[in-house]
């Protein structure tokens, strides 16, 4: 853990935890590097972005892997944009960005590439997760519409709504996902995390389970932070 995020700690700003990537199938090959690290000015710049590179293996193929690291190279140019943006430096507070990547998953014919980022923008503090899911067929990036449609269409029928890579459940499909994990939630999380299921909206993870939902982080509503599985 660098100065920078000892120094958040101890000052009880945030406490960062290291994550480590691990795979779901060993035959997904992939290398690891740093895409942007800063200089270091305690405690008011510290910036950090990991760099996944597939690599040609017996699971997906050359042209496949190609098109996939474009799409992740896209996303960390977005990231670091973001990251930069964090920093305002007219306001001497404490600031920082940190993006790793967590797991991979592949199951179903899909490659599920699962983010974790922390940072500190303004002084407040941020947490989270989010997830690219591509066609291991064809490399090419599969939306949220795709995947529920296939696994999980009762969440349409239910008034679910696609936007992007993620989905919006409403009232009657977060009924379904509440009633689905009883054994996730205890009757007290199911009432507190009601209202978050039915405003927020979810990234979507494909595991060989089958379709699990990742609700966008508030902190207000840091327990109900969960990987839900979800039957057709």
């Amino acid at each position: 853990m660098s100065p920078f995020f000892r120094h958040l700690v101890l000052f009880g700003t945030l406490i960062f935890h290291e994550t480590g990537l691990s795979k779901e199938r060993e035959e997904i090959d992939y290398s690891l590097s740093i895409y942007r690290q800063t200089g270091f000015e305690e405690p008011f710049r510290s910036l950090y972005i990991e760099k996944l590179v597939l690599k040609k293996s017996a699971a997906i193929g050359k042209a496949q892997v190609l098109r996939i690291n474009r799409a992740l190279e896209e996303r960390y140019a977005s990231v670091y944009a973001e990251a930069r943006s964090c920093h305002e430096p007219e306001f001497r507070h404490p600031w920082g960005y940190r993006f790793l990547h967590q797991k991979i998953y592949s199951a179903h014919g899909v490659l599920g590439i699962v983010f974790d980022f922390q940072a500190v923008c303004g002084g407040v503090p941020y947490f989270g997760k989010s997830v690219k899911n591509f066609a291991i067929r064809t490399g090419k990036a599969i939306s949220s519409h795709q995947i529920v449609k296939k696994y999980a269409p009762s969440l349409f029928e239910a008034g679910a709504v696609a936007k992007g890579s993620l989905l919006v459940l409403g009232e009657d499909a977060a009924e379904i996902l509440i009633e689905q994990n009883g054994h996730l939630l205890t009757a007290d999380l199911k009432e507190f995390c009601s209202f978050h299921f039915k405003t927020t909206a979810f990234h979507i993870l494909i595991r060989d389970e089958g379709l699990f939902l990742m609700p966008l982080f508030q902190r207000p509503y840091s327990a109900c932070q969960k990987e839900y599985p979800i039957r057709r």
